[in-house]
């Protein structure tokens, strides 16, 4: 949202630097020639020969934000979502050159370069062929590692490199882990788009041209018959679809990643079956088919999940519509959808906007016009706009506006010159999806632990065939048959591998999101979700974000009397109070906002009607529209020139001409103002504290001009503190009668002369008034904000408003609590007391001295209510200035006086005060400083990294009167200190800071720009929705933890050791292969899926944030609960059962079991091997059945970390999940058919169980519950215990 007030006062950003004094501002004398700047493009050839003209095509470049960029942004456009990585900027270049030796190409001759890379280029297109390379020789070959062009050595050498490279042992392990993730080469999609950027000439044609081409009007636009024509011929809007690629996909699901084990588990079960098995055994040739069904099992499985994904996050082009303005049937201007865009459609650009389809700048472009292309290249340097060409390569020239950029700055008038697929950001979009996909942070850490179970899985079942060949097979050659030896091998790579696990993965975050966005929460990439859990520092807007959208003017002001807008209608209704009409007339005039004329706004009333423009103008236009119609104003008037509003001047001007030859005077000399005049008419709006010192007189309320003085001005900062202390937002409306014989309508024609004239007459302002905009805070403010610190979340404020207001709307929000606020006096301070020679050395007064010398650590604090009373024409509190700020102009000074503390008792007391407070906010880490600081942007520039270090330690921190660029420093400094941020915003000027978080966060009715830099989108616009996404990420990785939790204790440990006592003591195998398969694969998977539906824990929103670096998703801590606590406790159940069902059924006890290797044959305990087969296999099945039912405790007990199961609890309540209990019926409906159907019974050896073994393990599970259930309690009630440090 834009903000009018500012400290930092800076002259037409589109300027040259030589055109400014050191302070910003313009030189007060007027330029007699303007000296041009040395282009950084190669202008047109029309050009050179005209000086001003140049200047005017070739603005300097402005390098708008520092710090980091983001690796990637995510371009999502009707059916399209894609990323476009920060490497576009090279392969941008790289087209540039490419289509400007294209360009070349077509005429006939090639200019030749001082690169290798162009005289290349010059000699292959000597051939004459079409692509530019003769037909003997090979085309050459891009380098992605240096960036480079590299000619091949011929087919022979090409032809040995992909030997190479399918000799390479790298090429088939990435083959199998990485099979299908790639996509088309980016050099051949280059090769096939020069020549099409070759053909293009919207930016060297005339306008005129362009519009006779195209059938359209300047000034009328298309008729509807037009537009009905176009579309039929061109279709919508849209970017095509990305193509799914699903053949490759699906044979990545088949073999890539953990498939490639599974088929290496499927060979072996054959090779065990035939020609290994004598005779063949038919449970291996079965275990082989099961195998395969698992693959198509996970197959089905994960291509269903990505088309659930692919649709959610498609669903985002019917969300979040994009609209424009465009002129259409006979002129008029109306707000349409970005998709009903034709060819020849004229459309408006204005600050904040985003461009919906390439267009050619064709009029009404303002001097600071400039475009973030940084969604494109990744960088933030803004290219500025112009009518005419600067260069001849349509990537580079600065008369096309592409699609999916924004207007930084300014506004312009563009011809829609290509939709649809045919513009550039589609053929971007080509190039970026040739590179493929990126893996989110958690699935990369997944993987890792996927693979490092895979290694231990491997190097188990290597051990295990050593041991078999070195030691079993000499020593008991009737133990294990080599059959029987790959069998092991199949249910080592099976029991160690937790199968579900990356299927687990992908479903929880794509399920978040869903829910997410049912909760009116839009994540635009899964990344968000994972981020979003560990967010500490949340750093927001003011406007838009803590405070509502809509703004109301409540109060106008002159020098001797304040009307609140009722009074101020009955004043102009009265028709006597020329002050009134003046601010009426000055208001209408100097507005970008106006009404949406495609809603007939006849009849409704003016506070329904819909308004294009930022909240601040359309305040302003609506609270003149109820005094009376500003068409009955703007009609009489035409623009000559204008500087819109930015962040960086904080004001707008714009010059009117009169069409009428009315008559009025206006004298400097105590005579009355009139609001008619024939000459020409300055406007100008924004910050008090920037347009001030541009003053020199201003109408009272009866209409006499006074001139400014001390004591005039002295009633306006009273006015203005007043006002701004209770959160309202201060505007100061001026206006300047100009010379007509300067400002004449010749001027027009010559833009440099009309800026430097503007400029120059920038000053000696009459203000008309003062007017105070009410901002309401959103109701839910305050109430979020203590959430936020309950959960451990410092929120800090970033605004470009006045300080007192920024305090006081502070304070309404509970964002400053403390009684005392603190200033940069006192980070340079903490930085001087912490040992830092080299930081700043300030010198304090005596009283704040003695203060700082009793109370240690504690810095001095300045006194609330002396804080509002204290500021300067800068809006920042006086202090004392730091040795390297020394240089700076010093303001109006104005007292400020600490708190004293009598004697020591009282500064005991503080500190027991801060204590206490201290042990309230448990959650913060323990380096934070529990107090509260106000800094304004001016400030910003003169911190050091120490400075720095001290201010993000701040429990509560507000920003105010910065600069995009100020907030996009705030968010990097966090960044660097490794805190987690989320920035919230919703205009253009919050763009980059946006961009620059971990988690941009952006509200649903904010700018374009504002939504596209985002990551995540709060549709209905209320800040609470907030702490909804946060939830959100927290649940989803606390239910990602239980997920892992519950899969590996039966599916990983409890398989694993018994395949070793087996191989190590002897013990007939107590759990078969394909029973290990069931587990992992079905049992298991249908309780772990219900997990991924719990709700959030009561505590979830208590908790401290997680640290990213050290609690991951796989700890010591995890892998100690899941194999040494769950894992010990079914391992041990299961033999126990295992080795009670052999003795007391059967008479064979545990330690005829142990070591009985070879013996367990004919004779073993007076049975026949059928019969001690049979007892086996029965008890595999109560093997498999104790896990099965033990899991059910452990499902229970896994599904909360700290609160007890009857806080819990499942079955009613808001933590209700009755899918918890389908899963177990699920679970327990596939463990009966395994060990109860005939067929399954004599295919894979299963046998029926006894009834009292389906009831024993029901108590295990229970105290599985019971356990865990003791181990929460010392949690909760033993913080510092052994038992909660070690908790997961």
């Amino acid at each position: 949202m834009s903000e009018y007030n500012s400290n930092n006062h800076s002259s037409n950003s589109n300027n040259s630097n030589n055109d400014k004094n050191n302070d910003g501002q313009r030189p007060s004398v007027v330029p007699v020639a303007i000296q041009p700047p040395s282009p950084p493009l190669s202008p047109p050839a029309a050009a050179k020969n005209n000086p001003e003209e140049i200047q005017i095509l070739d603005s300097p470049k402005v390098d708008t934000t520092s710090g980091p960029q983001p690796s990637s942004v995510l371009v999502q456009k009707d059916s399209i979502d894609v990323h476009i990585p920060i490497e576009f900027r090279t392969l941008s270049m790289q087209l540039s050159e490419e289509y400007q030796t294209s360009v070349n190409r077509s005429r006939g001759s090639l200019t030749g370069g001082s690169s290798a890379r162009h005289r290349s280029y010059k000699k292959h297109s000597k051939s004459g062929s079409k692509s530019g390379y003769s037909d003997d020789e090979e085309e050459e070959d891009y380098d992605e590692d240096d960036n480079s062009l590299n000619s091949k050595r011929g087919r022979r050498g090409g032809f040995y490199k992909a030997i190479s490279t399918w000799m390479s042992w790298k090429y088939w392990v990435s083959w199998f882990f990485m099979f299908g993730k790639s996509r088309e080469d980016p050099r051949k999609i280059r090769a096939s788009i020069q020549d099409e950027f070759a053909r293009l000439d919207h930016h060297r044609v005339d306008p005129k041209e362009l519009f006779e081409r195209y059938g359209s009007d300047p000034t009328v636009g298309l008729s509807q018959s037009q537009v009905a024509e176009n579309m039929s011929r061109d279709g919508l809007n849209q970017l095509s679809p990305t193509p799914s690629h699903l053949l490759s996909r699906t044979l990545y699901y088949i073999f890539g990643g953990l498939g490639a084990l599974v088929w290496f588990g499927v060979i072996v079960a054959w090779i065990a079956w035939k020609p290994l098995g004598d005779p063949p055994d038919p449970i291996n040739m079965a275990l082989a088919i099961v195998l395969l069904l698992v693959i198509a099992i996970q197959t089905a499985f994960n291509m269903w999940q990505e088309w659930t994904t692919s649709k959610v996050m498609n669903s985002l082009n019917d969300i979040l519509p994009t609209e424009c303005i465009v002129v259409r049937d006979n002129g008029q201007e109306q707000s349409i959808l970005a998709s009903n865009l034709v060819v020849g459609d004229i459309v408006k650009l204005k600050t904040g906007s985003q461009v919906p389809a390439d267009l050619r700048l064709v009029g009404d472009v303002s001097r600071d016009l400039s475009f973030d292309r940084s969604a494109l290249t990744g960088e933030a340097e803004v290219i500025y706009g112009t009518v005419n060409a600067t260069s001849t390569n349509y990537l580079e020239t600065r008369n096309i506006a592409l699609m999916g950029t924004f207007v930084a700055n300014g506004s312009a008038t563009g011809i829609v010159v290509s939709t649809g697929d045919r513009v550039v950001m589609r053929r971007i979009a080509e190039v970026s999806m040739a590179r493929g996909e990126e893996k989110t942070l958690l699935q990369r850490e997944i993987n890792r632990f996927v693979a490092m179970l895979a290694a231990l899985a491997l190097s188990l079942a290597a051990m295990s065939i050593i041991v078999w060949a070195a030691w079993l097979r000499p020593t008991y050659p009737g133990f294990l048959s080599p059959s029987a030896a790959m069998v092991n091998i199949i249910a080592i790579l099976v029991g160690v591998l937790p199968n579900g696990v990356p299927i687990c993965v992908a479903l929880t975050l794509s399920m978040m999101a869903k829910r997410m966005q049912s909760q009116m929460v839009l994540v635009k990439s899964l990344n968000t979700v994972e981020a979003l859990g560990s967010v500490n520092v949340i750093c927001c807007d003011k406007t838009g974000t803590i405070t509502k959208s809509d703004m109301y003017v409540q109060n106008i002001a002159a020098i001797d009397k304040i009307y609140n807008s009722q009074e101020a209608a009955d004043e102009f209704s009265r028709g006597s109070n020329i002050m009134i009409q003046l601010l009426h007339q000055t208001v209408a005039l100097c507005n970008n906002a106006s009404f949406d004329a495609a809603p007939s706004g006849d009849g409704v009333p003016v506070s329904e009607r819909k308004i294009i423009g930022d909240a601040t103008d359309s305040a302003l236009l609506r609270f003149a529209e109820e005094l009376s119609p500003v068409n009955g104003v703007t009609r009489q008037y035409k623009k000559m020139y204008e500087i819109p509003f930015n962040s960086r001047n904080k004001w707008m001007m714009a010059i009117f001409t009169k069409d009428d030859q009315s008559q009025a005077q206006s004298d400097d000399n105590g005579q009355q103002a009139t609001t008619g005049s024939n000459s020409p008419l300055m406007v100008v709006k924004g910050g008090s504290d920037v347009l001030l010192s541009r003053c020199k007189d201003i109408i009272d309320s009866s209409g006499n001009i006074v001139h400014l003085d001390e004591n005039v001005v002295s009633k306006l900062r009273e006015i203005e503190t007043n006002w701004s202390t209770d959160g309202q937002r201060v505007l100061m409306v001026c206006r300047k009668q100009l010379d007509p014989k300067v400002f004449n309508s010749s001027l027009i024609e010559d833009p440099a002369r009309i800026e430097a004239l503007s400029n120059y007459n920038n000053n000696d302002l009459t203000i008309v008034g003062l007017v105070s905009i009410t901002v309401p805070p959103r109701p839910e403010i305050p109430e979020v904000v203590e959430k936020c610190n309950g959960a451990g979340i410092r929120l800090m404020m970033v605004t470009g408003d006045h300080m007192l207001t920024a305090v006081a709307i502070a304070r309404q929000c509970r964002i400053i609590t403390h009684s005392d606020v603190e200033v940069l006096e006192d980070v340079y301070s903490r930085a001087n007391r912490e040992g830092d020679k080299d930081s700043n050395e300030l010198s304090p007064d005596t009283v704040g001295a003695r203060m700082l010398a009793l109370q240690g650590r504690k810095a001095r604090r300045i006194d609330s209510q002396q804080t509002v009373k204290a500021h300067n024409s800068d809006g920042n509190l006086e202090t004392s200035l730091s040795p390297e700020n020394s240089h700076q102009q010093s303001p109006p000074s104005y007292t400020v006086s600490p708190p004293y503390y009598h004697n020591d008792s009282d500064l005991a007391d503080v500190e027991r005060s801060s204590v206490k407070e201290e042990k309230q906010i448990s959650n913060l880490p323990p380096h934070i400083i529990l107090a509260s600081l106000v800094l304004t942007g001016s400030n910003i520039a003169s911190l050091a990294n120490v400075h720095w270090d001290i201010i993000c330690r701040y429990q509560e921190v507000v920003f105010c009167r910065t600069t995009p660029e100020q907030k996009l420093c705030i968010v990097n400094e966090l960044r660097e200190r490794d805190y987690i941020v989320a920035a919230l915003g919703d205009g253009i000027n919050d763009a980059p800071a946006l961009k620059a978080a971990h988690v941009g966060v952006a509200m649903g009715g904010g700018s374009e720009a504002a939504k596209e830099a985002a990551g995540m989108i709060l549709l209905d616009n209320n800040f609470s929705s907030l702490l909804v996404g946060i939830e959100n990420g927290r649940l989803a990785f606390d239910n990602l933890k239980k997920v892992i939790l519950y899969l590996i204790p039966a599916g990983s440990f409890s398989e694993l050791l018994p395949i070793l006592i087996n191989i190590f003591l002897g013990v007939p195998l107590p759990l078969s292969a394909f029973f290990m398969i069931v587990i992992c694969v079905l049992t298991d998977v249908a309780c772990s899926v219900t997990l991924i539906s719990e709700k959030p824990e009561s505590d979830i929103l208590k908790r401290p944030p997680r640290d990213a670096k050290k609690d991951r998703l796989v700890n010591f801590k995890f892998i100690a609960h899941c194999y040494f606590f769950l894992g010990m406790i079914e391992f041990i159940c299961a033999h126990a059962m295992y080795f009670f069902y052999m003795y007391h059924y059967h008479g064979i006890p545990m330690s005829k079991l142990l070591l009985a290797f070879d013996k367990w044959t004919d004779g073993f305990m007076g049975y026949t091997k059928d019969q001690l087969d049979d007892f086996w296999y029965t008890g595999q099945s109560i093997y498999f059945v104790t896990l099965v039912v033990c899991q059910f405790g452990n499902l229970l007990a896994t599904r909360t970390r700290r609160v007890s199961i009857f806080h819990q609890n499942p079955l009613f309540g808001p933590s209700k999940n009755l899918r918890l209990f389908i899963g177990i019926a699920v679970s327990l409906g596939i463990a009966v058919i395994i060990v109860y159907v005939p067929f399954i019974n004599n295919i894979f050896h299963t046998r029926p169980v006894p009834a009292m073994f389906w009831f024993i393990p029901l108590g295990f599970a229970f105290g599985i519950l019971i356990l865990d259930e003791l181990r929460k309690l010392a949690v909760r009630t033993k913080p510092n215990s052994i038992i909660a440090k070690a908790a997961w």
